[in-house]
């Protein structure tokens, strides 16, 4: 029993490491998010840079029209690890709605682009928990067939992007604890 503690708390801990090339699984809340179309992913091998660029078009919680720009900025090295980046969602006004830098990112072969940021401002930051908290960040680009980071590739922009936030550490360690309490229990009644 002791023992099973002792990997749980490490699963739960390595939660907030960076992530490389392998997918986060994110799940983002359903409201608020931002809805943003008409992505164009790019990396380029040699240097580092991954950009992926669209429109934001919409908040759904309250629908509010953005027709503004999606602009995520990452260094993400030939192996896939993070090593930093930004993000940017303006309104129509070119006003920051949402800015954040990045904490973690995952990917794999056929899989989307997910990133992890740290709130940082925007107009719309206390709406998406405030500053300092999280949000998610999924991008689904067609076409493009990138495996690794080891070679440079192009999207068309025809990608989506949801921007939401991610349930807090806290929600998903009571999750988790809720999870082993019961699993204990039936294995004591056994």
């Amino acid at each position: 029993m002791r023992k099973s503690f002792v990997w749980l708390a490490l699963a739960v801990a390595s939660l907030g490491t960076v992530a490389t090339a392998a997918p986060l699984n994110l799940v983002l809340l359903p409201t608020p998010d931002i809805a943003s179309a008409g992505i164009t992913v790019t990396y380029n091998a040699g240097t580092q840079a991954f950009s992926a660029q669209g429109s934001s078009q919409y908040v759904n919680d309250p629908f509010t029209l953005l027709f503004g720009s999606f602009d995520l900025q990452a260094s993400i090295d030939n192996s896939g690890n993070l090593l930093s980046g930004s993000l940017n969602i303006t309104d129509f006004a070119a006003t920051s709605v949402l800015t954040g830098s990045a904490l973690q990112f995952g990917f794999s072969a056929l899989e989307p682009f997910e990133f992890v940021f740290k709130i940082t401002g925007g107009t719309l930051a206390a709406l998406f928990g405030g500053t300092g908290g999280t949000v998610g960040v999924i991008i689904n680009q067609t076409g493009i067939g990138a495996t690794d980071f080891a070679n440079s590739f192009a999207g068309t922009g025809s990608g989506v992007a949801d921007t939401a936030p991610t349930p807090e550490p806290a929600s998903w360690l009571m999750l988790v604890s809720a999870a082993g309490f019961l699993a204990a229990r039936r294995a004591r009644r056994s």
